[in-house]
């Protein structure tokens, strides 16, 4: 994915970036090089924490792919792509990008559209 930093702050060993990309806006941690403000980066998205079914992820109507910032969690809407019923990780599409996700609960179809929301978004440089 593409993303524009917009602005970065670092504290002891950890950068915080807040970045735009197509489908909006959010912050993460940034792992690698410090980042430029103003600049794009192709970047790997990560969600390292387990979401739950029904609490952080949610069926929508939308058809849309989006990133927002609401109170200090990023909210991401995507189409569910692919579930394992062995270990409930999932796949997002988010335009042209892929985000994985490990999960608990029961999933939505595959093909559906969902909101999902996080206050732990790691971003990694794609060096490609």
């Amino acid at each position: 994915m593409k993303v524009v930093i917009k602005s970065y702050e670092k504290s002891n060993e950890e950068i915080k970036v807040e970045f735009s990309s197509k489908f909006g806006e959010g912050i993460a941690s940034w792992q690698g090089v410090m980042p430029k403000e103003g600049i794009s980066y192709d970047v790997e998205l990560e969600i390292p924490n387990v979401l739950k079914w029904g609490k952080d992820i949610h069926r929508i109507n939308s058809q849309l792919y989006s990133i927002q910032l609401l109170n200090n969690r990023v909210c991401f809407e995507g189409k569910l792509e692919s579930f394992s019923e062995e270990d409930g990780c999932c796949a997002i599409r988010l335009g042209d990008s892929i985000i994985l996700l490990e999960t608990e609960g029961t999933p939505s179809e595959v093909q559906s559209f969902l909101r999902f929301e996080t206050e732990n978004v790691i971003i990694y440089e794609d060096n490609i």
